[in-house]
């Protein structure tokens, strides 16, 4: 018997899904957490526009927090708009299925921790942050799709 790892695991275009990450990212931040929530947005389509964003609300244990909501959409053909509420965690957003972007623009608490890389195998731009205890936004420019 394997383990959940061992097994594919199909989503659906546009979705929107909260995934721990167990491993540190220390080539994005040396000194990153262990355990972070990435919220992963699986081969987005210009039909999340704002009027149709893609959104999840994660709840958390009172001991944690009031909960953490990521929403992300296209604000143009080529542009994708993407938030983290505000959170002590270890927290993040992996967009999976585009090109490389001609531009990405993290706004967030100078002390938060965000930086972001772009893995050209798995065409997946990763934003991670330490913390977001005043949330981020994340503005991404020249996207397109690398699936469809």
């Amino acid at each position: 018997m394997g383990t959940l790892g061992d097994y594919p695991v199909y989503v659906r275009a546009g979705a929107l899904i909260p995934l721990v990450k167990d491993t540190k990212v220390s080539n994005i931040i040396p000194d990153s957490a262990d355990r972070k929530t990435m919220f992963t947005w699986f081969a987005p389509t210009a039909a999340a526009d704002v009027n149709n964003k893609a959104t999840f609300e994660l709840r958390q244990s009172v001991t944690e927090g009031t909960g953490i909501t990521a929403t992300a959409y296209f604000s143009s053909a080529t542009t994708i708009e993407a938030t983290i509420s505000a959170t002590k965690s270890a927290t993040g957003f992996e967009i999976v299925g585009i090109n490389e972007p001609s531009n990405v623009d993290l706004d967030s608490w100078l002390l938060s921790g965000c930086a972001y890389v772009y893995v050209d195998h798995i065409k997946t731009l990763s934003v991670s942050c330490l913390h977001t205890d005043g949330g981020v936004a994340i503005h991404i420019e020249g996207v397109t799709s690398s699936v469809f």
